[in-house]
């Protein structure tokens, strides 16, 4: 199912280690607010 789902962004053109990257610093960020 996260592969098709992959396949689908990708298709998009949309970068989607970028996106994982972005959503780890962003999850990073909100742990150090805590």
């Amino acid at each position: 199912m996260a592969r098709v789902a992959r396949e689908m962004v990708e298709k998009s053109g949309i970068n989607v280690d970028q996106l994982v990257e972005l959503l780890v610093k962003n999850a990073a960020a909100e742990l150090t607010t805590y």
